[in-house]
């Protein structure tokens, strides 16, 4: 449960430097940064291991990769489109669900009720971070903002699912090296004809933004293969939390006491998952 919370900080760290360009810098900018960030990290540890990194289940990493390459194209855009808190909270506040539904799907495996109850005690929480207290409402957000959101939240979850298919054969490195690999090919035809950043400090978010990622994904993989995709995938229900820290601290928002009450139920519901698969015996199969 510690690297899915370390993971979840990251991740909330990442958005958060995304955030801060406003969308100066540019989609494909931010993925391109990235995903040198990432390559630049992991090459030495490829050219070293040059096996492992050639992965051994090559199509689910395949796939893997490119869900990853889509929720971060998807999830950069929102960010720079509607508000951090609203993004992050739409993304890990049905995630959680998706991964539920699509394990009981592909692995004909009813969830466990306690999970199900868990994620929409944690999904009332969330609703209470971002509760429209001073905020614009929905009618007034950029409509393809929020539906990429909605559109990580699925990919998101995807994600989660395969990482339980290759936890046993294929490690984070190899993981977040093919991911990598597919944000470089997103990316590039992104930034083809558009102008170099104008700033040096938004080379630096979009660098940070690299870094706090590709830190933020290897926790949340290594967790993830400690545990189940649906105890995993709790860890996004934390981003928000973090976001809103992240977003008192350095933007000096103030929280209310209601938006402290809902990152309490989003904590606690999010840590009965994981005790709750701990304590209970594995469901049957249908």
């Amino acid at each position: 449960m510690v690297f899915l919370v370390l993971g979840a900080f990251f991740q909330a760290a990442a958005a958060s430097w995304a955030s801060a360009t406003h969308g100066q810098l540019g989609l494909g900018y931010l993925l391109l940064l990235r995903g040198l960030v990432w390559f630049s990290v992991l090459t030495p540890w490829a050219v070293r291991h040059p096996g492992q990194a050639a992965g051994q289940q090559r199509r689910w990493l395949l796939l893997q990769a490119l869900c990853g390459a889509m929720f971060l194209l998807l999830f950069t855009y929102a960010v720079t489109r509607i508000p951090l808190a609203l993004t992050t909270t739409i993304m890990s506040g049905t995630s959680a669900l998706w991964v539920i539904l699509l394990v009981s799907m592909l692995s004909k495996v009813r969830p466990l009720w306690q999970e199900v109850v868990a994620m929409l005690v944690a999904a009332l929480g969330i609703t209470l971070i971002v509760h429209p207290e001073g905020e614009v409402g929905v009618q007034r957000l950029d409509m393809a903002g929020l539906a990429a959101a909605f559109a990580a939240a699925a990919t998101y979850a995807v994600t989660f699912v395969v990482i339980g298919r290759v936890k046993k054969t294929d490690s984070a490195n190899v993981l977040n090296l093919w991911c990598a690999a597919m944000v470089l090919l997103i990316s590039l035809p992104l930034v083809v004809g558009q102008p170099l950043p104008g700033s040096a400090w938004l080379c630096i978010c979009g660098l940070l933004y690299g870094l706090c990622g590709l830190l933020g994904q290897t926790f949340i993989v290594w967790g993830t293969m400690r545990t189940s995709p649906a105890a995993g995938s709790t860890a996004g229900v934390f981003i928000p939390v973090f976001a809103a820290l992240i977003g008192t601290l350095w933007l000096a928002q103030s929280l209310s006491l209601l938006e402290v009450v809902g990152m309490l139920i989003v904590v606690v519901s999010a840590g009965a998952v994981s005790v709750v698969e701990k304590l209970a015996v594995p469901p049957e199969s249908v």
